[in-house]
């Protein structure tokens, strides 16, 4: 493998700890902007375009609805 792989100084599945850390300077996190409380949006950066995720649902029913 080339290049280096970045180590985990902290892993959390909680969005508002991985807030955190980064605006205490632990590392960087990637989170919805809606995520991010007005206080601390000075601390935050856009990295691009966005990112988006393609939801695809399927039912076994004939007439199910999604409400």
């Amino acid at each position: 493998m080339f290049g280096s792989a970045p180590r985990a100084a902290a892993r959390t599945g909680q969005v508002s700890a991985a807030l955190l850390f980064a605006v205490e300077g632990i590392g960087v996190t990637e989170t919805p902007k809606k995520a991010v409380p007005l206080r601390w949006s000075c601390h935050a950066r856009r990295i691009g375009l966005g990112s988006f995720r393609e939801l695809v649902v399927f039912t076994r029913h004939a007439g199910a609805r999604v409400r």
